[in-house]
């Protein structure tokens, strides 16, 4: 069972990026999480270092310290419900801790190949969570030293960063004609109501692609979008930008913002304004955007 731990929690007289935050402290060997929106809710939270994670294990949900030592266990064949009964327990331990993760779109099932550093549910009570409201920034620790967390350096990278990036598709183009040809009869047969097809693409550098570096530049293009960092088990990192909100919760109150149908911009103000309403009207997009809200729903 986890041990007496005080959670302390204080607003921060600076502003730190926190870009820079998990970077300096990936650079000097510890977990990071990271998820920013800069608007317009202005909501944004680094993880930093590990004390605790909820993570999936074979039949259920495992409580693990910061060793990866199984400290308590939910079993389950739901993980999420696991996980919540967990957490609650946590709670009761810790008194008010700060978790931040994720799980995949199937928690009952564990990532596999590229994703095999990544568990299929992770929820992690950092040593520091630095969280920014609304230009305003709070940290909250729950061990002694984890102030010192603040005060990482940036190590710099041990090679030279990429320069150029040469691209190529994992898939070739007669498999990926097929899988349209596949999924076009399929929602011609009714088989299906919605098809998505991801093309995978393996991009090679002449030196090192920092993961900050590129949640940096995914931050200053899609500033209303949430971008996020994430690092493996194996070293790996997950890092992108998502415009949608699955769910948030307040008090008793639950919103949500799925997206679906898209059109290209314009390159005048007017022209904008034209192809939205050429998308409000499409009856094409109004069948897709209602086949993703049901489905949150």
């Amino acid at each position: 069972m986890i041990t007496a731990t005080s959670v302390r929690t204080w607003e921060l007289d600076r502003t730190p990026d926190l870009i820079d935050l998990v970077s300096a402290a990936r650079d000097n060997g510890h977990e990071v999480l990271l998820i920013e929106r800069p608007m317009p809710d202005a909501v944004s939270i680094a993880a930093l270092g590990k004390a605790f994670d909820l993570v999936a294990a074979k039949g259920g949900v495992a409580l693990e310290d910061a060793s990866g030592k199984t400290i308590d266990f939910e079993a389950g064949t739901n993980r999420l419900l696991a996980a919540s009964r967990l957490w609650r327990r946590v709670c009761e331990s810790l008194g008010d801790p700060i978790a931040v993760g994720g799980f995949a779109y199937r928690p009952d099932r564990d990532p596999g190949g590229p994703w095999s550093g990544f568990p299929a549910l992770l929820l992690r009570v950092p040593e520091l969570a630095v969280m920014r409201v609304r230009g305003r920034s709070y940290a909250t620790a729950v061990s002694a030293d984890a102030e010192a967390l603040l005060e990482l350096g940036v190590t710099g990278l041990r090679a030279p960063a990429a320069r150029s990036l040469e691209v190529t598709s994992v898939r070739n183009p007669l498999a990926w004609t097929a899988a349209i040809e596949t999924a076009a009869a399929r929602l011609r047969a009714g088989d299906a109501a919605k098809v998505v097809l991801a093309r995978e693409v393996l991009a090679r550098g002449d030196g090192v692609v920092s993961a900050a570096m590129v949640a940096r530049s995914l931050r200053a293009a899609y500033p209303s979008c949430f971008t996020y960092l994430i690092t493996g088990s194996d070293g790996t990192a997950f890092a992108g930008a998502s415009p949608e909100l699955l769910v948030r919760r307040s008090g008793d109150r639950a919103f949500s913002q799925p997206m679906a149908g898209s059109v290209a911009r314009g390159s005048t103000d007017a022209e904008d304004d034209r192809l939205a309403r050429q998308l409000e009207d499409s009856a094409k997009d109004a069948v897709e955007h209602r086949v993703v809200s049901e489905f949150v729903v």
